[in-house]
């Protein structure tokens, strides 16, 4: 599968994110639901809301600039159904999680735990699988358990014992 140059963490870096710092607004319509209200561009709880607005707080923005104001409170059951498995992403979905986790591990300097959380994600443990399978969301419980073990290690020690194991 192809992709593009820039991903979407780039274009928010690079071009929105310096707008929306200098005090400017840019009203971002990401929202893919058709039944989002007459008042909102964007629904604020689809995983395209959730994910843009997660670009936005890693490039150090806040979402509500860009028209997509989540608060904790529209993350927070986001994540506790990524926490708990339950939501599978196909191959594009994954690339774009990813790469935000990527740019969160830059800001783990970061005050927003949110964003911490983020860096520790492993996306990679909610890809879509061929065939359904018994167990927390569609992957066995004893690996499930084992993938969110595995997220205590640090991201580099990981990746090398990833490389060492395939």
């Amino acid at each position: 599968m192809t992709r593009s140059n820039s991903t979407a963490r780039q274009k928010i870096g690079k071009h929105i994110a310096p707008w929306l710092r200098d005090g400017n607004q840019l009203p971002l319509a990401v929202c893919y639901q058709p039944n989002r209200g007459s008042t909102n561009i964007n629904c604020l709880h689809c995983e395209k809301c959730i994910r843009t607005a997660s670009n936005l707080l890693v490039a150090g923005v806040a979402p509500a600039a860009a028209g997509v104001g989540v608060t904790d409170q529209t993350l927070r059951p986001s994540r506790e159904r990524l926490d708990a498995g339950s939501v599978r992403f196909g191959d594009n979905e994954i690339f774009h999680w990813t790469c935000i986790a990527d740019g969160a591990r830059h800001h783990l300097e970061s005050r927003d735990e949110y964003v911490r959380w983020l860096a520790n994600f492993d996306f990679s443990a909610l890809a879509k699988s061929e065939q359904p399978r018994a167990g927390v969301g569609n992957i066995p419980k004893w690996r499930y358990q084992a993938e969110r073990l595995a997220h205590q290690i640090p991201y580099g020690l990981r990746r090398r014992l990833r490389e060492k194991l395939t």
